[in-house]
């Protein structure tokens, strides 16, 4: 791979601060991209064992966010793990990627209910829908138990075991298993992409969307980023935007024609040419991220073997 050198700009001579703050910066980049994999790895595992050893309020969006980001990373680096470390090792590992999967679960669900929320409060309704039956109670009941599980996920100390392991591979062999990886996600990415090309139905976006997460999360434990690299890092990036936008609008979309079955327009302030009016912007907003998309030319680049340096 070719290294690209972080800062090749030319700093300001007239403002010494300025050009030392950017000096700075710039020894930051590049220590940063000198990191080993085996670095990254570790670092990874360590955000994740900090946010859920934090004893912070898990009942705040925020959080939730950050957990399902961090899991997701380290989903990556217990596969990686898997692929490196003994096959007597690999067995706790597996079962921590089906409970980290569980808890992730679990906290998607917490944050659909929170974008459905927020959505429908952007209606324009005579007085704020806030009739969502059952939904904030059932919030509740999933945040409670996602809490207790992440209590006790954290308790147990399982991460910095898998850390302690990893710390023992050499860098090497950690590459060669990690290349592994890469190598598969990317064989699914451009599987589900052909498929979600053809058929772009947000099923198949949706899974398009996590198989480019899973790619991403594991290109970033790469010890070094060329620029090729953090290209791909950006397109996977807004590609996994786009698709989540077009998710959470299909979950309002499927919400809004719950509520015209089941609900009075009169107890939301909404008359029936509302209702279609709503149900019509919203289709064209799914449509348009779905032409965005489908005209997307990263994603065809992305595809092919050669947009990967393995």
């Amino acid at each position: 791979m070719i290294m690209v050198k972080p800062n090749a700009l030319t700093r300001p001579m007239s403002k010494v601060k300025a050009m030392a703050s950017n000096k700075h910066k710039a020894g930051t980049t590049q220590q940063r991209g000198r990191q080993t994999a085996q670095a990254r790895m570790l670092q990874v595992l360590g955000v994740l064992d900090g946010l859920i050893s934090a004893g912070t309020a898990r009942g705040d969006p925020t959080f939730i966010h950050n957990f399902r980001v961090a899991s997701r990373r380290a989903h990556e680096v217990l596969h990686v793990g898997m692929l490196a470390l003994a096959p007597s090792q690999r067995k706790a590992l597996r079962h921590m990627v089906k409970k980290l999967r569980e808890l992730r679960r679990a906290a998607g669900r917490v944050r659909d209910l929170d974008v459905l929320a927020e959505n429908l409060t952007k209606l324009p309704t005579a007085q704020e829908p806030t009739h969502m039956t059952g939904q904030g109670a059932g919030r509740q009941r999933v945040l409670q138990r996602l809490c207790k599980n992440i209590y006790s996920f954290a308790a147990d100390g399982r991460l910095k075991r898998v850390a302690g392991q990893i710390r023992q591979l050499p860098e090497s062999h950690l590459i060669a298993k990690l290349n592994t990886r890469i190598e598969r996600n990317h064989q699914s990415f451009s599987t589900l992409a052909t498929t979600a090309l053809a058929k772009p139905t947000d099923r198949h976006t949706h899974k398009l969307r996590i198989a480019g997460k899973r790619l991403r999360y594991a290109l970033e434990l790469l010890p070094r980023h060329t620029g090729r690299l953090t290209a791909a890092l950006q397109a996977l990036k807004t590609l996994q935007d786009t698709l989540g936008q077009r998710h959470d609008l299909e979950i309002l979309r499927w919400h809004l024609q719950h509520m015209k079955r089941t609900t009075p327009s009169a107890r939301v302030g909404l008359r029936q040419k509302q209702w279609k009016q709503m149900l019509h912007k919203t289709d064209d907003r799914i449509a348009s991220l779905v032409q965005s998309f489908a005209a997307n030319p990263s994603l065809r680049e992305l595809m092919t073997s050669s947009a990967i340096h393995f």
